[in-house]
Protein backbone atom coordinates (compact mmCIF):
# COMPACT_ATOMS: atom_id res chain seq x y z
CA UNK A 1 0.00 0.00 0.00
CA UNK A 2 2.91 2.12 0.85
CA UNK A 3 3.84 2.01 -2.94
CA UNK A 4 0.56 2.46 -4.35
CA UNK A 5 1.07 6.27 -2.35
CA UNK A 6 4.06 6.88 -3.56
CA UNK A 7 3.31 6.61 -6.81
CA UNK A 8 -0.10 8.74 -6.88
CA UNK A 9 1.87 10.62 -5.09
CA UNK A 10 4.35 11.36 -7.57
CA UNK A 11 2.41 11.44 -10.30
CA UNK A 12 -0.19 14.17 -9.11
CA UNK A 13 3.01 16.43 -7.97
CA UNK A 14 4.68 16.08 -11.49
CA UNK A 15 1.02 16.66 -13.14
CA UNK A 16 0.68 20.30 -10.89
CA UNK A 17 4.26 20.58 -11.31
CA UNK A 18 4.09 20.59 -15.54
CA UNK A 19 0.83 22.97 -14.62
CA UNK A 20 -1.32 19.62 -16.18
CA UNK A 21 -5.15 19.51 -15.24
CA UNK A 22 -5.66 17.21 -12.15
CA UNK A 23 -7.41 13.72 -13.85
CA UNK A 24 -9.89 13.20 -11.04
CA UNK A 25 -11.16 14.92 -7.78
CA UNK A 26 -12.28 13.42 -4.73
CA UNK A 27 -14.66 15.56 -2.13
CA UNK A 28 -12.92 15.94 1.86
CA UNK A 29 -13.55 18.20 4.05
CA UNK A 30 -10.01 19.32 5.76
CA UNK A 31 -9.56 20.15 9.37
CA UNK A 32 -6.08 21.26 10.18
CA UNK A 33 -4.26 21.60 13.74
CA UNK A 34 -0.64 22.94 13.35
CA UNK A 35 -0.80 24.32 16.94
CA UNK A 36 1.56 26.97 16.27
CA UNK A 37 3.80 25.23 14.06
CA UNK A 38 3.05 26.27 10.59
CA UNK A 39 0.85 28.79 8.54
CA UNK A 40 -1.12 26.35 6.41
CA UNK A 41 -3.46 28.49 4.75
CA UNK A 42 -1.68 29.01 1.61
CA UNK A 43 -1.11 25.16 1.31
CA UNK A 44 -4.63 24.50 2.39
CA UNK A 45 -6.04 27.05 -0.63
CA UNK A 46 -4.22 24.50 -3.20
CA UNK A 47 -6.28 21.93 -2.28
CA UNK A 48 -8.23 22.11 -5.60
CA UNK A 49 -4.99 21.69 -7.67
CA UNK A 50 -3.93 18.96 -5.44
CA UNK A 51 -7.27 17.30 -5.95
CA UNK A 52 -9.09 18.02 -3.44
CA UNK A 53 -12.69 19.78 -3.32
CA UNK A 54 -15.04 19.95 -0.10
CA UNK A 55 -17.46 17.64 0.69
CA UNK A 56 -20.55 19.09 2.12
CA UNK A 57 -21.75 16.14 3.31
CA UNK A 58 -19.36 15.39 5.93
CA UNK A 59 -18.66 11.88 5.38
CA UNK A 60 -15.32 12.33 4.85
CA UNK A 61 -13.38 14.55 6.63
CA UNK A 62 -9.53 14.72 7.18
CA UNK A 63 -8.00 15.72 10.10
CA UNK A 64 -4.21 16.73 10.13
CA UNK A 65 -2.13 17.71 12.63
CA UNK A 66 1.66 18.99 12.67
CA UNK A 67 4.10 18.95 15.21
CA UNK A 68 7.65 20.00 15.02
CA UNK A 69 10.20 17.25 14.43
CA UNK A 70 13.46 18.79 14.62
CA UNK A 71 14.62 22.24 14.26
CA UNK A 72 12.93 22.64 10.89
CA UNK A 73 11.37 19.32 10.25
CA UNK A 74 8.00 18.77 10.57
CA UNK A 75 5.93 15.34 11.84
CA UNK A 76 2.27 14.68 10.25
CA UNK A 77 -0.38 12.84 11.80
CA UNK A 78 -3.29 12.32 9.16
CA UNK A 79 -6.50 10.63 10.51
CA UNK A 80 -8.68 10.09 7.73
CA UNK A 81 -12.56 9.38 8.50
CA UNK A 82 -14.58 7.67 5.87
CA UNK A 83 -17.99 7.26 6.79
CA UNK A 84 -17.67 4.60 9.44
CA UNK A 85 -13.60 4.14 9.19
CA UNK A 86 -11.18 6.14 10.63
CA UNK A 87 -7.14 5.38 8.58
CA UNK A 88 -4.65 6.58 10.53
CA UNK A 89 -0.97 7.45 8.56
CA UNK A 90 2.10 9.12 9.79
CA UNK A 91 4.96 11.24 7.63
CA UNK A 92 7.76 13.81 8.09
CA UNK A 93 8.93 16.78 5.93
CA UNK A 94 11.72 19.07 5.52
CA UNK A 95 8.94 21.98 6.14
CA UNK A 96 5.50 23.34 6.35
CA UNK A 97 4.91 23.54 2.83
CA UNK A 98 6.20 20.04 1.68
CA UNK A 99 4.40 18.45 5.24
CA UNK A 100 1.20 20.22 4.01
CA UNK A 101 1.36 19.32 0.33
CA UNK A 102 2.28 15.77 1.20
CA UNK A 103 0.17 14.98 3.49
CA UNK A 104 -3.60 16.69 1.32
CA UNK A 105 -1.50 14.26 -1.45
CA UNK A 106 -1.44 11.14 0.60
CA UNK A 107 -5.39 12.04 1.32
CA UNK A 108 -6.09 11.83 -2.18
CA UNK A 109 -4.36 9.15 -2.69
CA UNK A 110 -6.47 7.15 -0.07
CA UNK A 111 -9.58 8.04 -0.92
CA UNK A 112 -8.61 7.37 -4.50
CA UNK A 113 -8.03 3.85 -3.87
CA UNK A 114 -11.11 3.25 -1.19
CA UNK A 115 -13.61 4.56 -3.58
CA UNK A 116 -12.28 2.48 -6.93
CA UNK A 117 -12.08 3.02 -10.82
CA UNK A 118 -16.44 3.51 -10.48
CA UNK A 119 -16.79 5.44 -7.84
CA UNK A 120 -14.45 8.77 -8.88
CA UNK A 121 -15.67 11.82 -10.35
CA UNK A 122 -15.63 11.83 -14.04
CA UNK A 123 -12.25 14.04 -16.00
CA UNK A 124 -12.25 17.63 -15.43
CA UNK A 125 -11.04 18.80 -18.81
CA UNK A 126 -9.30 22.61 -18.82
CA UNK A 127 -8.00 22.84 -22.54
CA UNK A 128 -9.08 20.91 -25.34
CA UNK A 129 -6.16 18.15 -26.12
CA UNK A 130 -4.30 18.81 -29.33
CA UNK A 131 -4.79 16.48 -32.25
CA UNK A 132 -2.28 13.51 -32.60
CA UNK A 133 -1.73 12.49 -35.92
CA UNK A 134 -2.65 8.78 -36.20
CA UNK A 135 0.53 6.35 -37.07
CA UNK A 136 1.28 6.03 -40.75
CA UNK A 137 0.07 2.13 -42.09
CA UNK A 138 2.24 -0.51 -43.11
CA UNK A 139 1.30 -2.74 -45.42
CA UNK A 140 1.80 -6.41 -44.82
CA UNK A 141 1.98 -9.05 -48.09
CA UNK A 142 -0.79 -11.07 -47.66
CA UNK A 143 1.02 -14.76 -48.33
CA UNK A 144 3.60 -13.44 -45.00
CA UNK A 145 3.98 -17.13 -42.88
CA UNK A 146 2.36 -17.11 -39.33
CA UNK A 147 5.93 -17.61 -38.39
CA UNK A 148 7.14 -14.36 -39.51
CA UNK A 149 4.81 -12.54 -37.44
CA UNK A 150 5.80 -10.90 -34.09
CA UNK A 151 5.22 -13.42 -31.34
CA UNK A 152 2.60 -11.91 -28.45
CA UNK A 153 3.70 -10.17 -25.39
CA UNK A 154 4.11 -12.30 -22.75
CA UNK A 155 1.33 -11.64 -20.27
CA UNK A 156 2.65 -9.81 -16.59
CA UNK A 157 2.62 -11.66 -13.98
CA UNK A 158 -0.05 -10.88 -11.33
CA UNK A 159 0.66 -8.43 -8.81
CA UNK A 160 0.31 -10.33 -4.98
CA UNK A 161 -2.20 -9.32 -2.92
CA UNK A 162 -2.55 -5.41 -1.41
CA UNK A 163 -2.38 -5.42 2.33
CA UNK A 164 -5.12 -3.91 3.70
CA UNK A 165 -5.07 -0.43 5.50
CA UNK A 166 -4.83 0.00 9.33
CA UNK A 167 -8.68 0.64 10.60
CA UNK A 168 -9.69 1.69 13.56
CA UNK A 169 -13.11 1.37 15.10
CA UNK A 170 -14.96 4.72 15.53
CA UNK A 171 -16.50 3.03 18.50
CA UNK A 172 -12.93 3.09 20.47
CA UNK A 173 -11.74 6.91 20.05
CA UNK A 174 -8.63 7.54 21.18
CA UNK A 175 -8.13 10.99 23.07
CA UNK A 176 -4.95 12.43 21.83
CA UNK A 177 -3.74 16.26 23.58
CA UNK A 178 -0.61 17.44 24.41
CA UNK A 179 1.14 17.48 28.32
CA UNK A 180 2.94 20.49 29.60
CA UNK A 181 4.81 20.64 32.70
CA UNK A 182 5.87 24.23 34.41
CA UNK A 183 6.26 26.43 37.29
CA UNK A 184 3.36 28.73 39.15
CA UNK A 185 4.64 32.19 41.08
CA UNK A 186 2.44 34.96 42.50
CA UNK A 187 0.66 36.04 45.01
CA UNK A 188 -2.00 34.10 47.65
CA UNK A 189 -5.38 35.36 49.17
CA UNK A 190 -7.71 33.55 51.11
CA UNK A 191 -5.77 30.59 52.47
CA UNK A 192 -4.42 32.93 55.10
CA UNK A 193 -5.70 35.96 56.96
CA UNK A 194 -3.02 37.68 55.21
CA UNK A 195 -2.07 38.19 51.72
CA UNK A 196 0.90 36.29 51.12
CA UNK A 197 3.82 34.88 48.06
CA UNK A 198 2.94 31.10 46.34
CA UNK A 199 5.09 29.23 44.62
CA UNK A 200 4.06 25.73 42.91
CA UNK A 201 3.91 23.20 39.79
CA UNK A 202 1.57 23.33 37.22
CA UNK A 203 0.56 19.83 34.83
CA UNK A 204 -2.07 20.59 31.94
CA UNK A 205 -3.51 17.91 29.66
CA UNK A 206 -4.32 20.23 26.28
CA UNK A 207 -7.26 18.93 23.85
CA UNK A 208 -7.69 21.13 20.67
CA UNK A 209 -10.38 23.21 22.62
CA UNK A 210 -10.77 22.11 25.99
CA UNK A 211 -7.72 21.42 28.94
CA UNK A 212 -7.99 20.04 32.56
CA UNK A 213 -4.62 21.63 34.86
CA UNK A 214 -3.58 19.91 38.53
CA UNK A 215 -1.83 22.24 40.37
CA UNK A 216 0.34 21.93 43.71
CA UNK A 217 1.25 25.20 45.28
CA UNK A 218 3.15 26.55 48.47
CA UNK A 219 1.43 29.74 49.99
CA UNK A 220 4.73 31.10 51.82
CA UNK A 221 4.59 31.58 55.90
CA UNK A 222 2.71 34.72 57.57
CA UNK A 223 2.76 36.01 60.77
CA UNK A 224 -1.06 36.89 62.40
CA UNK A 225 -1.51 38.70 65.68
CA UNK A 226 -3.95 37.02 67.91
CA UNK A 227 -3.60 38.87 71.20
CA UNK A 228 -1.60 41.54 72.15
CA UNK A 229 1.26 38.83 73.48
CA UNK A 230 0.46 36.17 71.33
CA UNK A 231 0.85 35.75 66.90
CA UNK A 232 0.42 32.56 65.14
CA UNK A 233 2.46 31.53 62.01
CA UNK A 234 0.56 30.66 59.68
CA UNK A 235 1.31 28.52 56.01
CA UNK A 236 -0.47 26.30 53.65
CA UNK A 237 -0.38 23.75 51.02
CA UNK A 238 -2.85 23.72 48.06
CA UNK A 239 -3.98 21.28 46.03
CA UNK A 240 -6.42 21.95 42.64
CA UNK A 241 -7.33 20.25 40.17
CA UNK A 242 -9.31 22.39 37.53
CA UNK A 243 -11.36 22.17 34.08
CA UNK A 244 -12.54 24.04 31.53
CA UNK A 245 -12.09 25.46 27.80
CA UNK A 246 -9.14 27.05 26.13
CA UNK A 247 -9.68 28.35 22.44
CA UNK A 248 -6.63 29.32 20.45
CA UNK A 249 -5.58 31.84 17.71
CA UNK A 250 -2.32 31.58 16.59
CA UNK A 251 0.59 31.72 19.52
CA UNK A 252 -2.16 32.76 21.88
CA UNK A 253 -4.44 30.85 24.26
CA UNK A 254 -6.53 31.62 26.65
CA UNK A 255 -7.88 28.79 29.24
CA UNK A 256 -10.75 29.68 31.74
CA UNK A 257 -10.89 26.97 34.09
CA UNK A 258 -13.20 26.10 37.28
CA UNK A 259 -11.36 24.00 39.88
CA UNK A 260 -11.92 22.43 43.73
CA UNK A 261 -8.52 23.40 46.02
CA UNK A 262 -8.15 21.23 49.05
CA UNK A 263 -5.87 23.46 51.40
CA UNK A 264 -3.63 21.97 54.57
CA UNK A 265 -2.85 25.21 56.82
CA UNK A 266 -0.27 25.34 59.24
CA UNK A 267 0.11 27.19 62.29
CA UNK A 268 2.16 27.54 64.98
CA UNK A 269 2.02 29.73 67.85
CA UNK A 270 4.35 32.02 69.59
CA UNK A 271 3.56 33.72 73.06
CA UNK A 272 2.35 33.27 76.68
CA UNK A 273 0.64 29.86 75.86
CA UNK A 274 -0.08 26.92 78.09
CA UNK A 275 1.41 24.05 75.35
CA UNK A 276 2.57 25.96 72.35
CA UNK A 277 2.78 23.34 69.39
CA UNK A 278 2.03 23.54 65.57
CA UNK A 279 -1.91 22.57 64.60
CA UNK A 280 -3.03 21.89 60.99
CA UNK A 281 -6.77 22.75 59.44
CA UNK A 282 -8.23 21.47 56.55
CA UNK A 283 -9.92 24.63 53.66
CA UNK A 284 -11.91 24.00 50.74
CA UNK A 285 -12.32 26.50 48.12
CA UNK A 286 -13.82 26.80 44.78
CA UNK A 287 -12.22 28.79 42.27
CA UNK A 288 -12.54 30.45 38.72
CA UNK A 289 -8.97 30.94 36.80
CA UNK A 290 -8.75 32.76 33.96
CA UNK A 291 -5.11 33.30 32.38
CA UNK A 292 -2.98 33.79 28.80
CA UNK A 293 -0.38 31.33 27.69
CA UNK A 294 2.25 32.40 25.12
CA UNK A 295 3.81 30.28 23.50
CA UNK A 296 6.60 32.02 21.01
CA UNK A 297 8.37 28.81 20.45
CA UNK A 298 6.38 25.04 20.09
CA UNK A 299 7.75 23.64 23.26
CA UNK A 300 7.42 26.55 25.52
CA UNK A 301 4.75 28.44 26.72
CA UNK A 302 4.63 32.17 29.14
CA UNK A 303 1.68 32.72 30.86
CA UNK A 304 -0.63 35.13 33.11
CA UNK A 305 -3.26 34.05 35.55
CA UNK A 306 -5.99 35.62 37.97
CA UNK A 307 -8.55 33.40 40.20
CA UNK A 308 -11.22 34.68 42.32
CA UNK A 309 -12.38 31.97 45.06
CA UNK A 310 -14.95 31.17 47.27
CA UNK A 311 -14.16 29.04 50.82
CA UNK A 312 -16.51 26.51 51.81
CA UNK A 313 -14.74 25.60 54.06
CA UNK A 314 -12.11 28.08 56.36
CA UNK A 315 -8.96 27.17 58.65
CA UNK A 316 -9.44 28.39 62.14
CA UNK A 317 -7.27 27.97 64.96
CA UNK A 318 -7.58 27.98 68.43
CA UNK A 319 -4.52 28.09 71.16
CA UNK A 320 -5.09 28.18 75.03
CA UNK A 321 -3.27 30.27 77.63
CA UNK A 322 -1.51 29.87 80.68
CA UNK A 323 -3.98 31.39 82.61
CA UNK A 324 -6.41 28.78 81.57
CA UNK A 325 -8.42 31.12 78.61
CA UNK A 326 -8.67 30.30 74.40
CA UNK A 327 -6.81 32.42 71.78
CA UNK A 328 -8.51 32.32 68.40
CA UNK A 329 -6.99 32.97 65.39
CA UNK A 330 -8.50 34.94 62.72
CA UNK A 331 -9.00 32.57 59.56
CA UNK A 332 -8.86 33.35 56.17
CA UNK A 333 -11.18 35.73 54.00
CA UNK A 334 -14.73 34.46 52.88
CA UNK A 335 -13.34 35.48 49.19
CA UNK A 336 -10.16 35.32 47.75
CA UNK A 337 -8.31 35.10 44.68
CA UNK A 338 -4.56 34.94 43.18
CA UNK A 339 -2.54 36.48 40.93
CA UNK A 340 0.55 34.65 38.81
CA UNK A 341 2.75 34.09 36.53
CA UNK A 342 3.74 30.24 35.01
CA UNK A 343 6.45 29.14 32.51
CA UNK A 344 5.61 25.63 30.86
CA UNK A 345 7.33 23.33 28.60
CA UNK A 346 5.34 20.91 26.31
CA UNK A 347 6.43 17.11 27.23
CA UNK A 348 6.10 15.48 23.97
Amino acid sequence: MGVKFACASLGLAAAVGRGEPVVHTVPVALEWDADGVCDVRVQHGRRGDLGLVDDPSGTRRATITMTRAGLEAVHVHIELAVEELVIERDLDAADCTLAADAAMLVVGAQLRGLAGPDAVDPPQVTSAPEPVAPPPAIDVPADEPEAARPAAVAALPPRGPVAAPTVRSRSRPRLRGLGWLGAIGGAAFGPVPKPSGALGLVFAWQWTLARLQLDATHVFRRTVTAAPDVDARLSAWSFAVRAGVAPRWRTLRVPVLLGLELIDVVGSPRGDLLAPRVGQRAAIQLALDAGLWWSPWPRLALGVHGAVSVALLRAGFEFGRSDGGAIAVPPGGRVGGRVGASLAVRLR
